[in-house]
């Protein structure tokens, strides 16, 4: 769901909720049919165009949905979130009326948190309060912004490698506990299997670092 993402991560992508030509109500008609989503009924009809209009198509679905995912003790299924929003987001025909109703379905989800900065550039929506989002389309542009991120950082710059903020940063032998307990037995394997690959090596950091 794109709210968690927003959570965890800082930002998410929901240029597929505000660009009708990438996603068809019909697709999203059919790919709920699939899913046996009381959803779908909705997709078969018009848009709302206000509030009232949106209570009254969506809400009797949503008990629908709700009653019948309670009875088959199943999880709410990420397509019936992006639906629900996609259709949400057919009311509003400017960017800024799409990015306030963001705003507000996350203030609603995210009761917990209180300091967050909700905007939106690009098509990507991102919590100002916790990530800074850049985006660059050219060489030049590239080698500028690490510029002046350079002169911004004390110390070494080290490139992270991965898209996700919440990547936990740690040695790869740490992200399984198994690895962790058997560092010793995996070292000796494989100084046993390759000795001719470590016996220019004096030191076992040395060593480590050649694995």
């Amino acid at each position: 769901m794109m709210f968690e993402q927003m959570q965890s991560e800082g930002y998410c992508n929901i240029n597929p909720l505000i660009e009708r030509s990438r996603t068809s109500k019909s697709e999203i008609e059919n790919n709920l049919k699939k899913l046996d989503s009381p959803l779908a009924k909705v997709f078969a009809g018009k848009y709302a165009t206000n509030t009232e209009e949106l209570e009254k198509i969506m809400l009797p679905v949503l008990k629908e949905l709700e009653e019948k995912l309670s009875k088959n003790k199943s999880p709410f299924d990420e397509y019936n979130y992006f639906a629900i929003i996609y259709f949400i987001f057919q009311m509003y025909k400017s960017v800024d009326k799409k990015l306030d109703c963001v705003k507000e379905l996350y203030t609603t989800w995210n009761e917990h948190e209180q300091e967050y900065d909700i905007r939106m550039s690009n098509g990507i929506v991102f919590d100002a309060a916790k990530v800074e989002v850049n985006f660059i389309s050219s060489f030049n542009q590239y080698v500028d912004f690490w510029g002046q991120i350079g002169k911004k950082v004390e110390g070494k710059l080290l490139f992270r490698g991965n898209s996700k903020v919440s990547y936990d940063l740690k040695p790869s032998l740490f992200r399984k506990e198994e690895w962790v307990s058997n560092e010793k037995k995996m070292y000796l394997e494989l100084m046993a299997k390759c000795p001719f690959e470590f016996e220019r090596l004096e030191s076992h950091i040395e060593k480590l670092a050649e694995m």
